[in-house]
């Protein structure tokens, strides 16, 4: 009873570490964060009272060489860290993490657990892929209501990623869920085969599904190494054989598994459209500005890194100017960012675990049990996957995957010759329990370190909230006590300073904005900086701090429109015309905005700026023409050899044309992969007052892609508001660079803000 009862208790927390302590929620909520903290110190607690009363219970691990090399990497970079308290954050969780998978070794020594573990995989698997499909399937069934048919869907609609952060992220969690279910069944009998087959085909639907190019590519070379481990291995030729024996032999499993490459094969074929959207959706300059930044840092500091969790607090200073400016959480390429963040020391730590993982596999492919090389070989191609995957994204920092990505080696680890040997002894009560308490130590020092740090933490979302929410009344004094107790966040610095400017404290604010500028380069805390000094009286660096908020912030309308007016209102006619010309060239649709004629900054520029906006951008000159009114000339522009007939045809139907306008649709609606075509009538459904028609067209895009709904959209000039995240991207700058959020609206009130209609 108390070992169904302590299973049971096990089973909840392993569900909840998957599904929500370690999804997304769990990486960037304060609020779930402590709650996962306070159960793993609890459970922590439990397993250390028994251990240092039974010896045998003690931690043992063939990968105790590693974890040692591993953890102490983390140690040495965060000494040299150029962000020594978020780095220690991070060694904490490391040290947490590392003493959990020894727990895991521990359960599994208990054929029990260990059993239980494996049907509890099985049983997450199933709910994984199919909430993942039925999910899918809903997107799709919205998607063709929207188009009004039934045609080609497109992939990772509305990026589905159940509660793992995205599509990606769902493949790995199915891919690592798969290999302990692969590596447990007989694959000599029909009923192992049926399993296999049936796992194998169902990992493939979900990372079709997903449109994962990174899954894709781990996928391809997991598929290659297995194909080479089976013409080298005898064990596995003679699997293969007994299995294609089972096919011939079985008429069921014949019919199971040609029925479901049958559907796989008719699923894959009927996709090919959007298999080739997707692979041509491009994103590759990204990654690579992103490697690049990891090899800057790493160049920078060889040895030991900047420390962990830095890279991508770095990331913007050390983006080049002209480079994309993207806010992500990680470098998608994990041995770029270890190499960055924990310099050689990491390399060579990470050099010890796989060469110490390597020999436990080995062993175990040597052994005289057939089912234990049968284990070795799957968790090695798990290992496989969960590298190459990597190489394109980064889930090191998902205790979910992390979890997954451990199981099955946990298995290996606990039941391999050697911990059967150390079993055989013991070692003697009050042995060695001065290193194990001092150990317990640190664990329980780094469990608490880690909770007390998520107090502010919860201050300063209910303070965020409501801040979103509009209410800004008597938050300066709570902000600023936040950023006190924590000033190592950033976010926390940010928002005390946007609350002291919102109370017109304009010289508290302007010193956290500075702090928070000089620390990460943050477009918006130079430009509020600059707005802060202007409304204080001090106009002799305010040109300077607007040059440093353009350097990467020009990417971005919110940047540039308000940075422009700034630089109007501060006497730098010059830098505010270029800006504001920047700005109208990448998003003409501002022209419309009556802002021109009401805000006394700009009164009469209009059209000094929109002709500087078409010699920055010709090929947007026929749509600043035509949001200027000046219908004939952007007719003039597009009517030229090699013009879009498209183009033309938006102009005629924006500028009255009924027919014009029907083509129009029908041809978006004919077309629904074509987002620029949809952009350009969601926009044209907006200038017209039709809301519905609108919205329908931009969740067809939506559903093709989150992240391009900026095209279906004007931007207009409002009072104040937190906006739309694609006019401003940077609002996920808190949350992805320290996983605490900052407010939704991002810049001081006497700025512009843009809004998106």
């Amino acid at each position: 009873m108390t070992r169904r009862l302590t299973w049971a208790m096990i089973a909840a927390l392993v569900a909840y570490l998957v599904f929500i302590g370690g999804g997304w929620s769990g990486i960037y909520m304060p609020a779930i964060r402590l709650t996962s903290v306070i159960l793993a110190g609890l459970v922590l607690a439990i397993w250390a009272v028994l251990f240092l009363r039974r010896p045998s219970l003690r931690p043992r691990s063939n990968l105790m060489p590693a974890i040692a090399a591993s953890l102490g990497s983390f140690a040495i970079s965060t000494m040299f860290s150029r962000f020594p308290g978020v780095s220690l954050e991070y060694l904490g969780y490391a040290i947490v993490l590392a003493s959990l998978y020894l727990l895991l070794v521990q359960l599994m020594r208990d054929e029990f657990f260990r059993r239980r573990f494996m049907a509890t995989a099985g049983v997450l698997f199933v709910v994984v892929v199919a909430a993942d499909v039925v999910l899918v399937l809903s997107h799709w069934v919205q998607w063709w209501e929207a188009l009004g048919r039934i045609t080609v869907p497109p992939l990772r609609p509305e990026y589905e990623g159940l509660t793992f952060g995205g599509p990606s992220g769902v493949l790995m969690v199915v891919a690592l869920l798969a290999v302990p279910i692969v590596g447990t069944v007989e694959w000599t009998t029909r009923r192992g085969v049926l399993i296999v087959a049936a796992v194998l085909l169902s990992v493939a639907v979900v990372g079709l599904l997903s449109g994962s190019r990174a899954g894709w590519l781990a996928l391809a070379v997991t598929a290659a190494s297995g194909a080479l481990a089976m013409a080298l291995s005898r064990d596995a030729r003679s699997s293969v054989r007994a299995f294609l024996a089972t096919l011939a032999t079985s008429r069921l499993a014949r019919i199971g598994l040609g029925a479901g490459l049958i559907a796989l094969g008719g699923l894959a074929l009927v996709l090919v459209p959007t298999v080739v959207h997707r692979a041509s959706e491009g994103g590759e300059v990204n990654r690579l500005v992103f490697v690049q930044v990891a090899l800057r840092l790493f160049a920078e500091s060889p040895v030991v890194g900047t420390g962990p969790g830095t890279w991508v607090i770095q990331r913007v200073a050390e983006t080049k100017a002209g480079e994309i400016d993207e806010y992500i959480p990680f470098a998608h390429n994990l041995y770029a960012q270890t190499l960055a963040e924990l310099g050689l020391a990491g390399a060579a730590a990470g050099l010890v675990l796989i060469g110490t993982i390597a020999v436990l596999l080995v062993r175990a492919m040597r052994s005289h049990d057939g089912r234990q090389r049968q284990w070795a070989v799957v968790t090695a191609l798990g290992i496989v996957y969960f590298a190459a995957h990597q190489t394109l994204d980064f889930y090191s920092n998902s205790p979910a995957v992390l979890f997954l990505f451990a199981l099955p080696l946990a298995c290996l680890d606990a039941t391999s010759e050697q911990s059967a040997r150390a079993a055989e002894r013991p070692p003697e009560r009050g042995r060695g329990r001065v290193g194990y308490l001092l150990a317990a130590g640190v664990v329980a020092i780094s469990i608490a370190g880690l909770a007390l740090q998520e107090i502010p933490a919860l201050r300063m979302q209910a303070l965020v909230e409501r801040a979103n929410a509009g209410d800004w009344a008597g938050l300066e004094a709570p902000a600023r006590e936040a950023a006190a107790e924590d000033p190592r966040i950033s976010p926390y610095l940010f928002t005390a300073g946007l609350a002291a400017a919102r109370e017109g404290d304009h010289l508290a604010a302007i010193q956290y904005f500075k702090t928070v500028a000089e620390r990460d380069d943050l477009p918006e805390a130079w430009l509020n900086l600059a707005a802060e000094e202007l409304v204080a009286g001090d106009r002799s660096t305010v040109g300077s701090w607007i040059q440093a908020a353009l350097r990467l912030g020009s990417q971005r309308s919110s940047i540039l429109i308000a940075a422009g007016e700034l630089a109007l209102r501060a006497g730098s006619r010059e830098l505010g015309i270029a800006t504001l010309a920047t700005a109208v060239a990448g998003r003409p649709s501002f022209l419309q905005d009556p802002w021109w004629t009401t805000n006394g900054a700009v009164s009469g520029l209009r059209q000094e700026i929109a002709i500087r906006a078409a010699a920055v951008a010709p090929g947007a000159a026929w749509e600043i023409a035509l949001m200027s009114g000046d219908h004939a000339k952007a007719r003039a522009l597009v009517a030229v050899p090699g013009g879009d007939i498209a183009q033309l045809g938006f102009i005629d139907a924006w500028a009255g044309d009924v027919a014009a306008r029907g083509r129009l649709f029908e041809r978006c609606l004919a077309n629904p992969f074509d987002t620029q075509g949809l952009g350009w009538c969601a926009r044209l459904a907006t200038h017209l007052g039709d809301a519905a028609l609108a919205a329908r067209f931009r969740d067809l895009i939506g559903t093709l892609n989150v992240g391009m709904s900026r095209l279906a959209t004007d931007v207009r000039v409002i009072e104040s508001s937190p906006g739309s995240i694609d006019t401003n991207l940077a609002v996920w700058w808190a949350p992805f660079t320290y996983r605490r959020f900052a407010p939704w609206d991002m810049l001081v009130p006497s700025l512009v803000h843009l809004t998106q209609i």
